[in-house]
């Protein structure tokens, strides 16, 4: 994250607490969507991904796109959301995970 910000810590925490909201949207609208809400949920988030460094969030987010009402896709979204928070309440606490 602190690459994506030019090493900026104050901008890098904000950066994450912004995605942290995001993340926390993202999840209740994966549960109760369909799948046009949901496509465009994931889109959401791949680009959101992509601009904060969380590559792997991305990669889950593009397949969900691409698939939205398969449930395995969704299941690993919901599970890349969660370790992505878990990593970014850490930075937006003022410390490396």
């Amino acid at each position: 994250m602190l690459h994506c910000c030019d090493g900026d810590e104050v901008l890098a925490r904000d950066v994450a607490a912004l995605m942290c909201i995001e993340i926390d949207r993202a999840r209740r609208t994966l549960e109760e969507a369909d799948g046009d809400a949901r496509q465009r949920c994931a889109h959401a988030i791949k680009g959101a991904a992509l601009n904060c460094g969380a590559i792997s969030l991305a990669c889950k987010a593009a397949r969900l796109e691409e698939v939205p009402h398969d449930r395995v896709r969704l299941r690993e979204m919901m599970e890349a959301l969660a370790l992505v928070d878990r990593e970014l309440r850490v930075l937006e606490g003022g410390a490396e995970p």
